[in-house]
């Protein structure tokens, strides 16, 4: 709310868009929430993008401002930009108001623009509205049982939409969103211990990435007592790692579906629960 009213009554948002360049933490979750809350659309940059595809979303999207850090300020120097490290905009921002900003969001109005990867030309901007999001969780939510005592962990970063799965799968319920940095990311050890100590309950994967995070799982024989469900997407499932998760834990718990869709569909479109029918079928097929 302070940062929504900070940027309210400093900065013209006629295009109602704004490039949020932030490495993954804390603070980029505030800053979007904040950007919500003013009904203006987010437009998320990897920090270690390259930088002409930096550049191209910047030129392409024509944001209103960039909301970013110190140590990226200088590759937006000619342009207007805020910075959450600038110890000045901080003090004034915690002197504002925490009330909710004076704006009524309507669902029709963008709330992210993610961009495509760009692989057949440049990389396209795909709007997605609230009435978008809030569709996905309400067509998913009888599947899942999404509860307020579950515990997400974001794994993905900003630019990927996967995360606004983890994201608004966790704010739009009222659980807890864990928070794994792009270090822990990079290291399965470290990510698979997190997973075990904050007893997530809703892990969200790439195939790849869960390959991996089956390998140190039964290696280490980690214990998953809390894991509920586990949602892979982004591309082909390996039967035969998944029946080995199956084989070393256990057949329907946590429950493991494989979920499809692109960008220009609001993350999710199709869904199969992976039973255990399924799965030996499939690893005998390969």
């Amino acid at each position: 709310n302070q940062i929504a009213h900070y940027i309210s009554n400093n900065y013209d948002l006629s295009n109602n868009r704004v490039i949020v360049y932030l490495d993954k933490g804390a603070n980029s979750i505030i800053a979007i929430l904040a950007l919500l809350k003013l009904g203006v659309a987010y437009i998320p940059i990897n920090t270690h993008s390259p930088l002409k595809r930096v550049m191209d979303i910047y030129k392409d999207a024509n944001p209103d401002f960039i909301l970013t850090q110190d140590k990226y300020a200088k590759l937006f120097s000619e342009s207007k930009y805020l910075s959450l490290d600038d110890p000045k905009t901080v003090k004034l921002t915690y002197q504002s108001c925490n009330n909710n900003v004076d704006n009524a969001v309507k669902l029709n109005d963008e709330l992210y623009i993610i961009y495509t990867s760009g692989s057949t030309g440049m990389p396209k901007g795909v709007p997605q509205t609230h009435y978008n999001v809030s569709r996905l969780f309400d067509v998913t939510s009888s599947v899942f049982k999404f509860r307020a005592d579950d515990v997400w962990i974001q794994f993905h970063e900003l630019s990927f939409d996967f995360s606004v799965w983890e994201i608004y799968g966790a704010r739009g319920n009222g659980s807890k969103l864990v928070i794994a940095s792009p270090e822990v990311c990079r290291d399965t050890i470290l990510f698979c211990e997190l997973v075990e100590q904050s007893k997530v309950t809703i892990l969200n994967q790439t195939p790849l990435a869960f390959n991996l995070f089956v390998q140190d799982a039964v290696k280490n024989m980690r214990v998953f007592d809390s894991l509920r469900l586990i949602i892979l997407g982004g591309d082909l499932v390996n039967y035969q790692v998944i029946k080995t998760w199956m084989t070393n834990y256990k057949y329907d718990q946590p429950e493991i579906y494989n979920m499809y869709g692109i960008t220009e569909a609001t993350v999710h479109t199709t869904y199969l629960k992976l039973t255990k029918e399924i799965v030996e079928q499939n690893f005998y097929n390969e």
